[in-house]
């Protein structure tokens, strides 16, 4: 059957998978690039493709074993390669990136889908040790809670060891429970007792549990804040991971959780990459509508680094409200800010945060002057005042 025929055949079914299905070794990318070359788009229907170009494209393309006319390329988008063919592939435009030879973009291609799968192994291997950390840090905080209810008991134990010195002639030897009252106008409390030991020692044993628990009360709420401090800086960890594209920037969440101490998150001679030891990546940069420099944090390092480094006394910060996110600065150089730079740089705050899938997120800012370090916790985690507060959706990703 003609090429013509099929055509008229075909109608609105687009042209290239007709050529797939009708003409043995035509794969979709070479049909699409044939149809494109003839109507400059791969999507044509078959009734508005021309019999005779679309023939003479095809002649040509199906050839090149025969010419050794070879242009190989391929397609890219961003970092990732699309596609590779050992002719021209103009159906991508400028995306197109010509190939010294085919096997340099197949090895290209292939790489890439080798890196990636390494990039998803690691991202798996370090989410899961961030998960387990998280855990641990979970079942410390709830025992520090359970031993912060029992430390609120601590007066009710000296009370129960002072009745029973009061009461230590009336109480029986070898007696399990004793009930005892503080005045006649309270209820007696049940005091339990241990038989082996002599009322005078189960009066001590309490006094001892008293201590114990009073110590624990002053303690307990200063570890209890260590363990709220180290969740957020899990959480922030999270976001790093989430945000993280390039595998280096991974390696980073890896090595922070590594100086935490987390079990399997040891950086290992052959896994350390070329460079200076405890080198990061640098933040993002943006120029504001009206010309301002705007230094956005991609992690726990930069964040602290841009606040703390960077950014001067009056420069503008700013960072999604509650939520784990970037420190992003203004640089003013002591010029006012304006309102469209403020919306901007809280607009970059809020796509790097937490929240970033919310339409509308609050980001506080303030001057760089109001940020403290938190006492305790983990790079980039801080404290702020005097901040005002805006609600902006989360710019675009570029």
């Amino acid at each position: 059957m003609s090429l013509a025929h099929l055509l008229t055949r075909g109608g609105d079914r687009p042209t290239w998978q007709m050529l797939v299905q009708a003409y043995r070794g035509i794969s979709p990318l070479l049909a699409r690039e044939m149809v494109f070359r003839v109507t400059g788009t791969t999507d044509a229907p078959c009734a508005q493709t021309a019999a005779e170009p679309l023939a003479d494209t095809m002649a040509a393309l199906l050839a090149l074993p025969h010419t050794h006319q070879w242009s190989p390329s391929f397609a890219r988008e961003n970092d990732a390669i699309l596609d590779f063919a050992p002719y021209h592939l103009m159906q991508f435009g400028e995306r197109t990136v010509p190939a010294p030879t085919i096997s340099s973009a197949i090895q290209a291609y292939y790489e890439q889908e080798t890196v990636a799968s390494d990039y998803a192994g690691l991202k798996q291997e370090v989410q899961k040790a961030l998960n387990a950390q998280r855990d641990r840090v979970m079942r410390r905080k709830q025992s520090l809670q359970q031993q912060q209810a029992i430390g609120e008991e601590a007066e009710s134990l000296r009370t129960k060891g002072e009745l029973l010195l009061a009461y230590a002639t009336q109480i029986n030897p070898r007696q399990k429970e004793v009930h005892l009252a503080v005045s006649p106008d309270q209820p007696p409390l049940c005091i339990t007792l241990d038989p082996q030991l002599s009322v005078i020692e189960n009066a001590q044993a309490y006094f001892k549990r008293y201590a114990q628990a009073r110590d624990a009360a002053r303690l307990i709420p200063r570890w209890l804040a260590q363990a709220e401090a180290d969740l957020a800086y899990l959480d922030q960890l999270e976001l790093d991971l989430a945000l993280a594209k390039p595998a280096d920037e991974m390696r980073e969440v890896r090595r922070a959780l590594a100086e935490l101490g987390v079990e399997g998150t040891e950086v290992t001679a052959k896994q350390r990459r070329p460079g200076k030891p405890g080198k990061f990546s640098p933040p993002l940069t943006f120029t504001s509508a009206d010309g301002m420099e705007i230094v956005v944090g991609r992690n726990a390092r930069q964040n602290d680094h841009v606040t703390f480094e960077l950014a001067a006394p009056s420069d503008l910060w700013l960072h999604a409200r509650g939520v784990a996110g970037s420190h992003v600065i203004v640089r003013s150089s002591g010029r006012p800010v304006s309102r469209q730079t403020i919306e901007q740089a809280a607009a970059l705050a809020a796509a790097y945060s937490a929240a970033r899938n919310s339409t509308s997120i609050a980001v506080d800012y303030t001057e760089r002057r109001n940020v403290r370090r938190m006492k305790g916790g983990g790079p980039g985690l801080v404290t702020y005042s005097g901040e005002k507060t805006i609600h902006v959706r989360p710019a675009p990703e570029n």
